[in-house]
């Protein structure tokens, strides 16, 4: 027989993700190397999406490549775009896939963060593993 916690889990992970959203600080690709490293700091990010002027998701960037590939390098980070930097090959989600999905896919990618993006590649926002965590540990609605 199945516990309870165990049922709330499969339970969760048949959910869709948009129920797991959270806002997440955005870099829109015009921006310059320092924008986005404070930007990020700010938010005490290590890494955040980058998006075009419709809002689609170009892929990410991360504090330390911009730092090591544009500050290493001599480059100025105040006239050096993070353009060139954007990493496109990060996992990201739909919206409308099953929480389980996800969260095994975090755990395949080993990160505790996704972007969250619709049908058309507009990111939505970011799930984390700890909204995972947090929505299996709340007891199921019953209807009243």
């Amino acid at each position: 027989m199945e516990s309870k916690e165990n049922a709330a889990e499969g339970n969760v992970g048949n959910k869709q993700v948009k129920e797991i959203v959270e806002p997440t600080i955005v870099v829109p690709t015009e921006a310059t190397v320092d924008v986005a490293i404070d930007e990020m700091a700010a938010q005490k990010a290590d890494s955040a999406p980058v998006i075009d002027e419709q809002s689609k998701l170009l892929g990410t960037v991360s504090r330390a490549d911009l730092n090591r590939k544009v500050g290493g390098l001599g480059h100025d980070p105040k006239s050096f775009s993070v353009e060139p930097e954007i990493n496109k090959n990060n996992a990201l989600c739909f919206s409308d896939q099953k929480i389980a999905e996800v969260e095994e896919l975090m755990r395949n990618e080993k990160v505790g963060e996704v972007p969250v993006v619709n049908r058309d590649q507009v990111l939505i926002g970011k799930a984390t593993l700890e909204n995972i965590k947090k929505k299996k540990k709340e007891k199921p609605r019953t209807k009243s």
